[in-house]
């Protein structure tokens, strides 16, 4: 939460004519619609958000929210060229789903917590830190000790906007070579 996963997603979406993926999508979908229905407060709605994906994800298997997001893709044909981003997978199981399995490309993104911590604040309003201890959180951190490991790609977003951008530009050079 708050390292900048939605701003690189949406940069390579703005200039490298990637689409980003969702895997929260319906996820949100349906807690935003269950608590509308019952006056449910945008900041009290994050942790129903884990809640209800770990539960579905007890009920139908943890490859769930990635299957239903590939199926969903590849039924849309949402991109011709086949160039996608996942900017919120976070757990082992995404990990091996993507990565493993469909053989997408991992990059890890690491920010300061305080800088995180700001990071929500200004963009929601509200302190979400208390959110960093849950499971999903701290599995990030091990997942991209792992992209390290395997000398893969990662990403410090300690700086500003513009040092983001020129780090993705250089990453999409090396990339694309």
């Amino acid at each position: 939460m708050g390292a900048g996963k939605d701003e690189i997603g949406d940069y390579l979406v703005n200039n490298y004519d990637y689409t980003k993926l969702k895997l929260g999508r319906d996820i949100r979908g349906n807690v935003d619609k269950f608590s509308d229905a019952l006056h449910i407060k945008l900041e009290d709605r994050r942790k129903l958000y884990v809640t209800y994906a770990e539960i579905c994800r007890v009920i139908f298997g943890q490859d769930l929210w990635s299957a239903v997001t590939y199926i969903s893709t590849k039924k849309e044909n949402k991109n011709k060229n086949n160039k996608y981003v996942i900017a919120d997978a976070r757990q082992w199981h995404e990990y091996d789903y993507w990565v493993t399995q469909q053989g997408y490309i991992p990059i890890g993104i690491e920010a300061d917590i305080e800088l995180r911590k700001q990071r929500l604040i200004d963009r929601d309003g509200v302190d979400q830190s208390s959110q960093f201890d849950n499971m999903t959180e701290r599995q990030i951190e091990n997942i991209i000790e792992k992209i390290k490991q395997e000398s893969g790609i990662v990403i410090s977003n300690n700086g500003t906007k513009e040092q983001l951008k020129n780090n993705i530009n250089n990453i999409m050079e090396k990339l694309c070579k």
